[in-house]
């Protein structure tokens, strides 16, 4: 099975879309291409679920851009769509494109109508979008993890009498001879 992900935004809402992605994949066993703009396609070489990726100025596209596009879905013979660029001209174009399932938000050319999810994780809003093609996604799992505290917990505070300036050298105090140079806070 061959998938297209249309997916206009910026590289956070392109990163919101991995987990979702993944999922096609790997329950489908799909071959999936992204059309995304130009600055993400990079992003999108770094999943391992995607087997191409084609810039495209979803804003400003010429009628030149819209035939190649046509030609780059029209070839492949894709049997799924998922659009998340509704417009007129996406319509016009998926419509001409025979792809048998379309899911959109909108538009008289899907197949499979959604309601874009109110709140909630974006990533995990992606499965409105799955729930037609009858795929499940727990996109918690393909949460990226730390593997240590990202924030340092705050500096042990300075007894009342001592003040600031007499538990924490001021920056190059150490290269300036400073009265407060290594000095740091009593235990």
């Amino acid at each position: 099975m061959r998938a297209l992900f249309l997916l206009p935004g910026d590289s956070s809402r392109q990163l919101q879309a991995f987990p979702a992605v993944a999922a096609v994949a790997d329950q489908l066993k799909a071959v999936v291409q992204v059309v995304c703009p130009a600055e993400a396609v990079g992003l999108w070489r770094l999943h391992p679920g995607v087997s191409r990726a084609l810039p495209f100025s979803f804003a400003n596209a010429t009628l030149a851009d819209w035939a190649n596009l046509l030609g780059s879905v029209r070839e492949p013979d894709f049997q799924l769509c998922i659009n998340r660029a509704p417009s007129r001209a996406m319509d016009l174009m998926l419509s001409m494109s025979h792809i048998p399932t379309r899911v959109a938000s909108q538009g008289f050319s899907a197949t499979a109508l959604v309601q874009e999810p109110a709140g909630g994780w974006p990533s995990q809003a992606w499965e409105t979008w799955l729930r037609p093609l009858g795929l499940s996604l727990n996109a918690e799992a393909s949460a990226c993890r730390s593997p240590r505290p990202i924030s340092r917990p705050p500096p042990p505070p300075c007894p009342p009498a001592m003040g600031p300036c007499c538990c924490r050298p001021r920056r190059g105090a150490l290269a300036t001879g400073h009265r407060n140079a290594g000095r740091s806070c009593p235990p």
